[in-house]
């Protein structure tokens, strides 16, 4: 189960988003919808900041931030 605060990405189109879990609302009888607040966006090793928005993804969608960053770090 995902917890409101934890940190995920999601790919939208070919950029993936970088936010935090900010509200988990049911939906229907089984499903529950994130709002997931992306801050940070990353394409083809570029990152830029936003504005935080919200966005409703289902838990499939999301996946946890884990070594992200250790993989787009620049080791140079």
């Amino acid at each position: 189960m995902i917890n409101i605060g934890e940190w995920k990405t999601v790919k939208i189109g070919d950029m993936t988003a970088i936010g935090y879990v900010s509200n988990i609302v049911q939906s229907g009888f089984y499903g529950y919808r994130i709002e997931l607040t992306k801050v940070i966006w990353s394409a083809k090793g570029n990152y830029l900041l936003k504005k935080p928005s919200p966005g409703i993804f289902t838990e499939e969608q999301l996946e946890p931030v884990g070594d992200f960053w250790d993989k787009h770090e620049d080791k140079g």
